[in-house]
């Protein structure tokens, strides 16, 4: 199951997306996808992140929350404008971006650290203080989303059956 919200905020624009994913337990490996089903897993459709389709802008915050505890995993999200052609089945080895199809709309990535235990759900934040922020991109033409492939950076992670992760991003466009 997918989840989709979007807020603006005065000049900034905040878009989540949230996935449930299956219900199994079964181990990830580094490099492994993050998505809503095994055998028809879909990408991370961030919509609306700029005002005007073609638009361009900066990613100045990035949060990703689980919704159990406990969980502490190594997660990077691989973004592109064009939705990505690679591998998007759970607990399966990403392929993502794919060179051939994705090599110039790929915008760039996300490296949170590992997710931290802090009595609620487990989270992990990137915001503008990081080296890696702001993250600029440019939508493809006549389109005004982002697309994302969340991807298991840990040795192992295991999972919780049916498990959540939101990622939230806070947007400037230009």
């Amino acid at each position: 199951m997918t989840m989709k919200n979007k807020s603006v905020l005065g000049a900034q624009i905040e878009v989540s997306v949230e996935k449930t994913r299956p219900a199994d337990t079964t181990a990830y490996t580094n490099e492994d996808v993050i998505s809503e089903s095994t055998s028809a897993g879909t990408h991370w459709d961030f919509d609306a992140v700029v005002p005007t389709p073609g638009g361009s802008g900066k990613i100045t915050k990035a949060v990703v929350l689980c919704d159990e505890t406990a969980k502490v995993p190594v997660l990077t999200m691989y973004l592109t404008n064009v939705a990505p052609t690679g591998n998007l089945d759970d607990n399966a080895a990403n392929t993502n971006p794919v060179y051939a199809t994705e090599s110039d709309n790929y915008q760039g990535k996300i490296d949170w650290a590992a997710l931290e235990d802090l009595g609620g759900p487990s989270e992990a934040t990137l915001v503008s203080a990081d080296l890696k922020m702001p993250i600029p991109f440019v939508c493809a033409a006549g389109d005004d989303s982002l697309f994302g492939v969340l991807v298991v950076r840990s040795a192992a992670h295991t999972p919780t059956s049916g498990e959540k992760y939101r990622v939230t991003l806070t947007i400037k466009p230009d």
